[in-house]
């Protein structure tokens, strides 16, 4: 039974990944199989004389059914990179039946809703060790790669932290999502993937037959009683959101020892609205960068090459987070026309911006021929 269409969002946990606690319900009850037997005695008088005790001739019996549960729920949302490869998104399965249980999983991006769809999909779970604290590497040892057939067994109320493995997208935006779906089905135990029924003849009193009690999931064919449970989780990206202009203004109509055109910044000509660009005059372009994503921006790389009208002057960087280096940089009063003014500045870098963008200017002097 493959289960695929989305029925609501779900509600995204804020447990963190180390500290996943469950607690211990204990809500499995008597073991499924358990035969409960018991007898009587009955007394009486006859007038104020007792009578002769009248015991059951044989205990009456029933065996206790097997109650199907099984719950699947989110726990913290996973922030990832683009691009990035190996992502985990995490889910705890309790067994909230009374009798051990093995479970079909299946993993799948939403069709409909969210940004983008994860590749390379597998699931890893850890067999957790009676505590319902999620110790990965620890007590819970290693992690298991789901076979694509079934779980290993899991005893009434024993839980299994299941994550989903998949690689994001390359091309994503800051505060992207992708959503996936866990649904657990639940099969008999020994690994060979084959589901449970429920039994629908009536109830055999020395029989223990399935009952399912599960409720409804997030897929839209994952109805109550159908001893499955579905959630869903998400991935979000934290990226660089940068944004870049370039200006360019009159630093000086005749550039003076007050506003030499090679200090950066210096100190321009004023008032600055009446300079002009003439032939002689120092024209300054500023090309401004700005972080206001949730990750760093790295490897930043500004490549620009001045008209043939100019004449180069010099180059400045500010602000960046990290500074990046002038790889390419014309020399000092060098002619753009007889010789192509290009400039390249990288390996800069402008820190998450999410809260106070961060800003980084490379500015660039020239004269107008």
């Amino acid at each position: 039974m493959t289960k695929t269409k989305l029925l609501i969002k779900g509600l995204l946990s804020a447990t963190a990944l180390t500290a996943i606690s469950t607690g211990t319900a204990f809500a499995a009850g008597t073991t499924a199989g358990k035969i409960v037997s018991n007898t009587f005695t009955l007394d009486y008088n006859v007038g104020t004389t007792p009578q002769t005790q009248i015991t059951g001739t044989a205990p009456t019996t029933f065996v206790v059914d097997r109650l199907i549960d099984v719950n699947v729920a989110p726990n913290a949302v996973t922030t990832v990179a683009p691009g990035a490869q190996n992502e985990l998104l995490n889910y705890t399965l309790t067994n909230e039946g009374n009798d051990t249980q093995a479970y079909v999983l299946t993993a799948a991006n939403v069709a409909t809703g969210d940004d983008f769809g994860t590749a390379n999909i597998s699931i890893l779970y850890y067999v957790d060790d009676g505590d319902g604290v999620f110790e990965p590497g620890g007590d819970d040892g290693a992690p298991i790669t789901y076979n694509g057939t079934s779980t290993s067994d899991v005893p009434a109320d024993g839980i299994l932290f299941v994550q989903i493995e998949s690689d994001m997208a390359a091309i994503v935006d800051n505060g992207d999502e992708a959503d996936m779906t866990l649904l657990a089905e639940t099969a008999v135990t020994g690994g060979a993937g084959t589901l449970e029924t429920e039994d629908g003849d009536g109830n055999d009193i020395d029989a223990a037959e399935n009952v399912f009690a599960d409720a409804s999931g997030v897929l839209t064919d994952d109805t109550v009683t159908d001893g499955s449970h579905s959630a869903l989780n998400t991935y979000i990206v934290l990226a660089a959101d940068l944004d870049a202009v370039k200006a360019v203004s009159v630093y000086a109509q005749t550039p003076s020892a007050a506003n030499d055109c090679a200090v950066i910044p210096g100190v321009p000509a004023t008032p600055v609205a009446e300079q002009y660009a003439v032939p002689g005059s120092c024209v300054e372009y500023t090309i401004t960068a700005t972080n206001s994503g949730a990750a760093t921006a790295t490897g930043i790389v500004i490549d620009d090459t001045l008209p043939p009208e100019l004449i180069f002057i010099a180059a400045s960087d500010s602000g960046f987070s990290t500074a990046g280096s002038f790889s390419t940089l014309p020399s000092a009063n060098q002619d753009c026309a007889a010789t192509p003014c290009q400039v390249v500045y990288d390996t800069a870098q402008l820190t998450d911006g999410s809260t106070t963008p961060t800003v980084g200017v490379v500015t660039i002097r020239a004269l107008v021929k």
